[in-house]
């Protein structure tokens, strides 16, 4: 979605639990962009692997940022994409839970 690789954003997250700085990964989730099982799977195996890491925020996307983008004569990409919906969220919250982590939605 933001068209770069996030290799960096993965190694200074490692590095930063191998200090022993208590993480918590918050997940922005974007429908048909991020929110399927597989890639929940994989951010819980990320979050599981670091020494420092036992939490997770789940961000659901919303379209707070539509009036700014209006205001500033701009178009929004993501105006059309819906919200994701309530059953979803749980289904990954689930999802993350089983393999032992705390889960919140919003944060």
């Amino acid at each position: 979605c933001t068209g770069v690789s996030n290799k960096l954003i993965l190694e200074n997250v490692k590095k930063i639990s191998r200090m022993g700085v208590p993480l918590v990964l918050r997940v922005p989730l974007v429908p048909t962009y991020n929110d399927s099982v597989e890639n929940m799977e994989a951010i819980a195996k990320l979050a599981q692997e670091l020494e420092s890491c036992s939490e997770v925020h789940l961000l659901p996307y919303h379209h707070l940022g539509v009036s700014k983008y209006k205001f500033l004569e701009r178009k929004y990409p993501l105006e059309e994409l819906p919200v994701p919906n309530e059953k979803r969220i749980l289904k990954l919250m689930r999802v993350a839970q089983a393999k032992g982590l705390i889960v919140r939605v919003g944060g």
